[in-house]
């Protein structure tokens, strides 16, 4: 039916346990969880490999509740892993086609729905019953009205609030490990039992409305908790995630147009000119170019032909393209690496694992400190038992342990959608407690190849320039090749014919060269030789002198060096007046590290020139500071700083090797990174600060009766929902 297709109920249990099908070969495999809401349900969920000893590894990802075991065997039974979840309260899906966590994200919704709407009808009925109480209602009357908050109670206690008790009292009983779930849950056991002795005993010291009301916030606030979470992955970078053009797929009647999701493995689709691969595929028909920077880092597009594999997120820059479709989504090599960036990314930080050691300690000091309370006033059992709820409900450290991870689950998945991937909280949380940060130079301050920087004012207008391309276009040197580019962009022309061209002992090449005439004449350029080099005024160029022995009229110079890269001066000042040390290491001459650092403003004292790879890892063991390099050229002392951050490749040479790699504007992205870094910090020691004020103040009015259990029952979930809005609005505000 309709609603069986919309809310779709998983088969938990394999009708057939001990079959073939329950079988799950060696390697990686996921599950999707329901009724993970908190920290110490992912702290439960990955000790699974200390019970069954076929899981070699437990990932449990609280923003999508997927679960991904690696199976160390050659046939594992799903069912045991299944049943040893729900013996913890948890229900678990294998998940065995793309698509299908949607839908049981959908159905663990409307489970949600279902408790919070039971919950909500009773409570509200007994808000409107209380106020008679409230008012000194008495008699047979009263009688009626208390058996009948009873019958609209038991719903709320013994339905709505099942997954408290579950996850509060049973698995904390299995497990030895309090949660935040279990002062609620003995607050509710304790109190909906006194409640009914007390109405049995003709008191009206009742305390369904109080429970009740608290079981309906603390659902709806979970509600959106679970909300949030699920769409905490649901922006990503455009590169990665959003194809919304049609797809132009082949088929016997022609071209259609259908969504990247219809699409099928060996479709033929046609991707035509500046369109992006949304998957990854072989060329059946076409040439062309291909911008592959995104994945590789090359910064020139790439000749494909028929045959050439094609990959998801590159861009096809001249021709269209016939292409069969071999990948599509997760499993496109961009997809993995989103992947792993994504594993990497949802580990728990120091910060995180400190706070749910808080929450947990906080949750056991609670029901010490209720229990004595509540033997304290034993003689009063009226007062006993509202001054142990009153305290166990207040004082739920619910927001201390959720805030932590949202906070930087945001940060994360802000700096992913600018194209800034983090490898592990822990990167994010160190990088404010280090204050010096040493540069590369080649290929991270500057370009990172030979440029044409300046050339004389006439250089075009005579026919050196058509010398120099001619020369310059029969050599493979890299400089040749800066040359021709150069001359080719500014001044489009026709390659001259060139005879015995030759390379020169003492440096540069020479050659005869075809004129506008049709007459040949002897040219040469030479790099220009400095006895002293102390001499040349700007010693990171090249200067290059272009003259002919038959022509001496016609002479030039032409500049050539590593540039520095646009911006990155404003950059180094910005970086300074923040208060950070500056260092450059790079394995150039000394007159070309000294000449950045002039320019750049870095003290001469902090420039150390002639490096080796391993100087380079030396340095860094010998200082607490943060490495900003050029990807795989160093590796290793990226691997040695406190930080490393990688500027310049591609993706999946970055990903898996750098702490931080800056994928979208490269090292100018630096001051964001690090802003971001201060900033989740500010704010996550703002959210602790007021979690721990609100806690510590709750348990003092709670114990010394200034708090009875229904305002408990309201203030617990505000509070709750103060310190996630602080946490959400607080990144947002920055961030905006």
């Amino acid at each position: 039916s309709e609603k069986e297709q919309r809310f779709p109920k998983p088969q938990y249990i394999d009708p057939n346990p001990r079959g073939e099908e329950s079988l799950l070969p060696q390697g990686q495999h996921r599950f999707y969880i329901q009724g993970v809401h908190c920290t110490a349900c992912l702290w439960l969920i990955e000790k699974l490999p200390l019970f069954i000893p076929d899981i070699s590894s437990a990932r449990m990802d609280i923003s999508t509740h997927i679960l991904t075991l690696v199976l160390s065997k050659d046939t594992t039974d799903r069912n045991t892993i299944v049943q040893q979840l729900q013996h913890w309260g948890y229900k678990a899906t294998w998940l065995a086609e793309a698509g299908q966590e949607e839908r049981l994200a959908t159905a663990e919704r409307h489970s949600m729905l279902w408790r919070i709407g039971i919950a909500a009808f009773c409570s509200g009925n007994l808000m409107i019953l209380s106020v008679a109480f409230y008012t000194g209602i008495e008699g047979t009357l009263a009688r009626y009205f208390e058996a009948l908050s009873l019958l609209l109670a038991l719903p709320v206690l013994l339905y709505s609030a099942w997954p408290f008790y579950q996850k509060g009292l049973f698995n904390a009983i299995k497990t030895r490990r309090f949660s935040s779930d279990t002062p609620i849950a003995l607050s509710l056991l304790l109190g909906g039992t006194g409640s009914i002795y007390e109405l049995i005993w003709g008191s009206q010291q009742l305390y369904f409305d109080s429970l009740s009301i608290l079981v309906f916030l603390l659902l709806f606030s979970r509600y959106l908790l679970l909300r949030t979470q699920q769409r905490i992955w649901s922006d990503s970078h455009p590169h990665f995630e959003i194809f919304t053009d049609k797809i132009a797929r082949k088929t016997d009647n022609g071209i259609e147009k259908v969504a990247v999701d219809s699409l099928q493995i060996g479709d033929h689709i046609r991707v035509f000119q500046g369109q992006t691969f949304a998957v990854d595929g072989k060329i059946v028909i076409g040439h062309s170019r291909v911008d592959q920077a995104l994945l590789t880092g090359e910064p020139y597009p790439l000749k494909v032909a028929p045959g050439d594999w094609v990959y998801r997120g590159t861009q096809n820059q001249q021709n269209a393209l016939d292409i069969e479709v071999l990948a599509m989504g997760e499993h496109t090599r961009l997809g993995k690496i989103i992947a792993t960036a994504k594993r990497f990314s949802s580990q728990k930080s120091r910060w995180i694992r400190a706070a749910e050691k808080s929450a947990q300690v906080l949750a056991f000091g609670i029901v010490i400190m209720s229990a004595i309370i509540f033997f304290r006033f034993w003689e009063q059992p009226t007062i006993a038992l509202s001054r142990f709820l009153a305290l166990s409900i207040i004082a739920c450290p619910c927001g201390l342990a959720l805030a932590t991870p949202l906070i930087f689950h945001l940060a994360l998945k802000s700096a992913l959608n600018k194209g800034i991937f983090i490898r592990h909280p822990n990167s994010l949380e160190a990088l404010p407690s280090v204050n010096t940060l040493v540069f590369d130079k080649t290929g991270t301050l500057t370009q990172g190849c030979f440029d044409v920087l300046w050339s004389q004012s006439d250089f075009f207008d005579t026919d050196v320039s058509r010398a120099v391309l001619a020369l310059e276009s029969c050599s493979q040197h890299p400089v040749a090749a800066s040359l021709v580019r150069y001359i080719q962009n500014q001044q489009p022309q026709t390659v001259q014919a060139v005879r015995n061209f030759q390379i020169l002992p003492a440096g540069g090449i020479a050659g005869e060269v075809e004129d506008h005439t049709g007459v040949f004449h002897t040219w040469k350029i030479q790099p220009v030789a400095y006895k002293d080099t102390e001499q040349q005024p700007e010693l990171h160029l090249h200067i290059l002198r272009i003259d002919s022995d038959e022509k001496p009229e016609l002479k030039s110079q032409i500049r050539l060096g590593d540039a520095i890269r646009n911006d990155v001066k404003p950059m180094i000042e910005q970086l300074k007046k923040s208060g950070y040390m500056l260092y450059m290491l790079s394995g150039d001459s000394k007159a070309s590290c000294y000449q950045v650092a002039r320019q750049l403003s870095i003290p001469l004292e902090h420039v150390f020139y002639g490096q080796t790879p391993e100087d380079k890892a030396q340095f860094l063991q010998r200082h607490n500071a943060i490495m900003i390099g050029d990807g795989i050229n160093d590796l290793e002392a990226l691997s040695c700083a406190q930080v490393g951050i990688s500027v310049q490749g591609g993706l999946e040479e970055n990903v898996s090797q750098s702490d931080i790699y800056l994928a979208e504007q490269g090292i100018l992205q630096l001051p964001e990174v690090l802003d971001l870094a201060q900033k989740t910090r500010r704010l996550l020691l703002f959210t602790l600060g007021f979690a721990l004020v609100y806690n510590l103040s709750a348990i003092a009015a709670a114990v010394a009766g200034y708090i009875n259990p229904l305002s408990a029952a309201i203030l617990m979930p505000i509070s709750a929902f103060i310190v996630m809005a602080i946490a959400v609005g607080g990144h947002y505000t920055w961030k905006s």
